[in-house]
């Protein structure tokens, strides 16, 4: 990953943090900072026009405007784009919900500076960045009870290496089939789990012993 570029947006609405933690990431060569943006405008803007690989978000921002907030960056960005937190005002159960609407990695306040290109590095090569205390939470409250058994051979496959992190493309090459097959057994997974999103994905996995080796 030496010579990777990662691009990341800064939202928060606390300016001084956002300058504080864009300053920070501007010192490493891993990562590309798109911009610092301090409001809803601002980070829908720069999600479009950027095209940033993670958004980090400090908590504030979606308590002053709730998770529908990632809804709208969603549906303007150009690409998929992963959510990464930093919380200081959520417990847990609070960190669930986010983790629901499709954040995949949180870090508090007090964790140590290194941990922040970690996450963000962690989170790119699709694992997620979560405490060991919420993970129990999370996969205890797994939205789909539904047996495995529902699913068919190939969409086990498919979930298993979603789990893992793989991407779409690396799902095709794996199990030799078009990336557009792979967009239908993700969607139909999604439909048979009631599930919304890869997070509820890779926990349900867990909790079914799914994850591929």
């Amino acid at each position: 990953m030496s010579n990777l570029r990662i691009k990341v947006l800064v939202s928060c609405s606390s300016s001084i943090a956002s300058h504080g933690i864009g300053d920070l990431l501007s010192k490493e060569s891993s990562f590309e900072l798109i911009n610092k943006a301090i409001n809803v405008t601002e980070t829908i803007y720069w999600a479009e026009k950027g095209e940033p690989d993670i958004v980090l978000l400090c908590s504030q921002v979606l308590i002053e405007n709730g998770p529908h907030f990632l809804s709208k960056i969603r549906e303007k960005a150009k690409k998929e784009i992963k959510f990464v937190m930093i919380n200081s005002n959520f417990t847990p159960r609070q960190e669930r919900q986010m983790v629901k609407e499709g954040i995949v990695g949180i870090l508090g306040s007090n964790d140590p500076i290194q941990s922040l290109g970690k996450a963000l590095k962690a989170v790119y090569s699709g694992d997620v960045w979560l405490s060991r205390k919420l993970i129990p939470l999370l996969v205890g409250n797994s939205r789909s009870d539904m047996d495995p058994i529902a699913l068919t051979k190939r969409e086990l496959e498919v979930l298993s290496l979603l789990a893992a992190g793989k991407y779409n493309r690396e799902i095709s090459t794996k199990l030799c089939i078009t990336i557009d097959t792979v967009k239908t057994h993700v969607n139909n997974i999604y439909k048979k789990l009631e599930i919304k999103n890869r997070m509820q994905a890779t926990f349900y996995a867990i909790k079914h012993n799914l994850v591929s080796k």
